[in-house]
């Protein structure tokens, strides 16, 4: 897949305002899941009421 420099430059710019801390997507991560539990909430995440705005698997 080949990204534009348009959306790769826009990209780059949001990844620094993340690690420079001008942006806090704590508020985004409402799931969390190891990657062994996964498979077995990835079912739940699907559904609307779960109210998953973002799952992270961590690794």
């Amino acid at each position: 897949m080949k990204i534009n420099a348009f959306y790769q430059e826009n990209l780059l710019f949001g990844n620094k305002m993340v690690s420079a801390g001008y942006v806090n997507l704590g508020g985004y991560l409402t799931h969390r899941s190891t990657f062994e539990d996964m498979i077995g909430e990835f079912e739940v995440w699907l559904k609307p009421e779960s109210g998953v705005i973002k799952a992270v698997v961590e690794l």
